[in-house]
């Protein structure tokens, strides 16, 4: 299992170390010739879609944001190779209302014969997470009753039939908090009682401000939560922790976290680093994630690179 691989009580440094940085990174760039991700690019959940690996993406291009994908053949996978759909971006912000500065954040499951993507918009506070739907995962309509409810960045998981769906919202200090809702038909939540489902860190601890960008991977009956967290900031992240599930509600953090550090000064992931996204392949773990060498006063500048555990 993928916990196995770090000690528990080295932390920081010690498991940060134990990360082969592809030393090619980053591995997706923004495009000064793209419409949907010139000034910055950044992933998202892979799903496998027939023959071929569909990495979702968020793309901004002067002040609005998009999503767009990236493919893999399945056949000779390295991680490493991916080449922009041609249809991209495959979601647009609307020309008014609840999303018209952007779209992002894509979170996709394939549920009841189509494919379901819950996604954050944007046109001034508050946020809401939205819906799209898609018969092939690859070309999306929106559902023409959003938003659904406020919160961003949400990751959609299916476990006996009943979609949970975690998200962030503000907490009382300006951060960000976990939350779940659940629904039995993808459209219609509940939000879950406990709130936030997963309590920051105690102050002073590595994440005890804000909690974002949530991903988990399954492996052996246990659920594995990915984020990304800060002591002290809001959304420029510095580190990578893991929390541990069976029933997607109760959840213990890893005792070793962070697992996961920004580069080193004047690295392209040395300011910041979100989402996460970790899977097996043969006998490694192979993790894609988004990281800044620049904070939001600067101007981010968010890019896709790749790490692995042998």
């Amino acid at each position: 299992m993928f916990a196995d691989r770090f000690s528990t009580d080295g932390g920081r440094s010690a498991n940060n170390q134990l990360w082969h940085r592809y030393p090619g990174n980053p591995i997706i760039k923004p495009s000064a010739d793209s419409l949907w991700a010139k000034d910055w690019i950044c992933n998202e959940p892979i799903l496998r879609i027939g023959d071929q690996y569909v990495m979702y993406m968020e793309g901004k291009t002067g002040p609005q944001y998009r999503i767009g994908l990236m493919t893999a053949d399945v056949a000779g996978f390295d991680g490493l190779t991916w080449r922009e759909f041609p249809d991209n971006p495959v979601l647009d912000p609307g020309p008014r209302g609840y999303d018209a500065v952007g779209v992002l954040n894509p979170g996709v499951i394939f549920w009841q014969g189509q494919y379901l993507m819950y996604y954050t918009a944007i046109s001034g506070p508050p946020d809401r997470i939205c819906l799209a739907f898609s018969d092939d995962g690859l070309h999306f309509t929106k559902y023409d009753k959003n938003p659904l409810f406020p919160g961003r960045c949400s990751f959609p998981i299916v476990r006996d039939g009943v979609v949970y769906l975690f998200y962030i919202l503000y907490n009382e200090d300006v951060g960000y908090d976990l939350h779940l809702a659940t629904s039995t038909d993808g459209i219609a939540f509940t939000r879950h009682e406990r709130r936030p489902i997963l309590p920051r860190g105690a102050p002073g601890e590595w994440d005890s401000f804000s909690i974002v960008t949530p991903l988990i991977l399954y492996e052996e009956g246990i659920y594995q939560l990915m984020y990304a967290a800060d002591s002290d900031q809001v959304d420029e992240p510095r580190g990578f922790g893991m929390a541990f599930s069976r029933d997607l509600v109760n959840w213990e953090k890893f005792k070793g976290n962070p697992f996961f550090l920004p580069g080193e000064s004047g690295e392209w992931d040395c300011q910041a680093i979100w989402c996460p996204w970790v899977e097996k392949h043969g006998d490694r773990y192979l993790m894609w994630y988004c990281g800044s060498a620049t904070t939001y006063v600067d101007g981010l500048t968010p890019q896709v690179g790749l790490a692995y555990l042998e």
